[in-house]
């Protein structure tokens, strides 16, 4: 929604475009275009209306996010896709974060793993059990979020 529901985005977008590169906003602006059908059944004509949207992102949330997922993922060595969408992070821009501060970290289906801390005990783990001719469980020794999903479980 809308802070200005009444003004059309034609002019507000401009307006917000030029205080942002003037430095008079501190943010950044995203546009995308959007598109609604509508149909008129008496000449059955569709017509499809596109309208330039935007999404005004102020600094301080995109350093605040940044932040929060360099501090956990530092942390846990590992970011699911339920953290990140529960930050409001899309999967481009987690993996942007991540693969900026985190370069060696590794992307799966829906998690980012940091492969020192949830790989080498795993290759510990192999090592040991190779050497004691017995088996061992490496699904019970990944975080229960990561276990939980087989496409990455396979992956690792």
């Amino acid at each position: 929604d809308s802070l200005f529901p009444n003004e059309n985005n034609s002019i507000l977008i401009p307006i917000v475009e030029a205080l942002c590169k003037n430095g008079f906003l501190q943010g950044s602006l995203s546009t995308y275009k959007s598109s609604t059908a509508t149909s008129n059944a008496i000449n059955a004509k569709n017509h499809v209306n596109t309208t330039r949207n935007a999404i005004f992102t102020p600094h301080i949330y995109t350093y605040t996010q940044r932040n929060y997922v360099d501090s956990l993922f530092q942390t846990n060595g590992f970011l699911t896709e339920k953290m990140w969408i529960s930050l409001g992070l899309s999967r481009n821009r987690i993996e942007a974060f991540v693969k900026e501060a985190f370069p060696e970290a590794v992307l799966l289906q829906k998690c980012i793993i940091e492969p020192n801390k949830i790989l080498s005990p795993l290759v510990e783990s192999v090592q040991s059990a190779i050497s004691n001719k017995s088996f061992v469980d490496l699904r019970s020794l990944l975080p229960d979020d990561i276990a939980s999903n087989c496409d990455d479980v396979r992956e690792i």
